[in-house]
């Protein structure tokens, strides 16, 4: 019997290469992509797309030096 933990990692896997297929479209097209609350896309990639983002954190590190505020995304892109 398949579990439902067994179920939602196939999902989360099938989203993963779903998202990852829509970045290489928008890619190819001198596109971006929404950045959804899931982290499927690596940090290369995101930055490819948002090349400002470099920009940004800086500014971030610069006003929160303690990096007291944060959140998954910041963890997985900074």
């Amino acid at each position: 019997m398949i579990s439902k933990v067994d179920i939602l990692q196939v999902i989360e896997k099938s989203g993963a290469r779903k998202t990852n297929e829509l970045f290489e479209v928008a890619a190819k097209n001198e596109g971006t992509y929404y950045l959804p609350y899931r982290l499927h896309i690596d940090r290369t990639k995101m930055r490819q797309s948002y090349p400002q983002a470099n920009s940004f954190f800086l500014l971030k590190r610069k006003y929160d030096p303690m990096e007291i505020f944060s959140n998954k995304f910041y963890e997985h892109y900074k």
